[in-house]
């Protein structure tokens, strides 16, 4: 029994470490990312509502109308309302694109964190003072919940979270700087493609090449897939 834990704990702790790696290093860039993309929204937003300085001048030079008219004796001037505001459609879209940026990434935060506070939990509960034989059943116990509840897919999928903010990101800011200046957009745009191939690459290429070193979270689900078919299509030609 000693052996057995012993083995075991070595594995529970090298899975620890990896996973608290990855998700402080989730938790680091997600709190800068989430700044960022704040900073953003706070600028965009202000194109969906009406600016103030707008309506200010507005209403001075309907004073200034009314004061013309009163001094000259003319017919006073009708009433003034405002035009109705309507969003660009443009800057709506970008708004849309950063705000499910800005979710993802807290959510991916909220996510990492949960895994740090599960795997906390599972080795505190692990080496709990006992016999060996107790503490071996009790680890075996555990371990089968985690394979059985998939928590190495959970967080291997956290990142992907966060992969994904980025792009919206990254969209919405192409979008936003086609209302500004072509030019810039479409350098941002072929920076955006180029990393957007780059990233699939890296996505494929375990798929192709089974010792390539390179991959994303979408590698695993895409290999399972592709064994999946090519079992299913074994299965059907036999």
């Amino acid at each position: 029994w000693a052996i057995v834990l012993k083995e075991g704990e070595k594995y529970d702790k090298a899975l620890a470490e990896s996973w608290k790696g990855d998700m402080d290093g989730i938790l680091f860039f997600t709190g800068l990312f989430s700044a960022t993309v704040a900073g953003f929204i706070r600028y965009g937003y202000q194109s969906l509502s009406r600016n103030p300085s707008d309506t200010t001048n507005m209403l001075l030079t309907q004073i200034s109308r009314q004061l013309s008219a009163s001094a000259a004796g003319s017919e006073p001037i009708p009433p003034f309302s405002l035009p109705p505001f309507n969003a660009p459609p443009a800057m709506l879209h970008v708004n849309i694109l950063w705000f499910l940026s800005l979710v993802l990434s807290v959510v991916c935060a909220l996510s990492a964190t949960l895994v740090q506070q599960w795997t906390r939990r599972y080795l505190l509960t692990t080496q709990l003072p006992s016999s060996p034989q107790r503490r071996a059943r009790i680890r075996t116990f555990l371990f089968q919940g985690v394979l059985r509840f998939r928590l190495d897919t959970i967080a291997n999928s956290v990142p992907l979270l966060l992969h994904a903010s980025v792009f919206l990101f990254l969209t919405g800011l192409v979008e936003f700087l086609f209302q500004t200046d072509n030019t810039l957009a479409y350098i941002l745009l072929a920076c955006v493609v180029a990393c957007a191939m780059t990233y699939v690459t890296l996505t494929l290429l375990p798929l192709f090449c089974r010792d390539c070193p390179y991959e994303t979270p979408m590698s695993g689900p895409l290999w399972r897939c592709n064994q999946a078919i090519q079992f299913t299509f074994f299965t059907l030609s036999r």
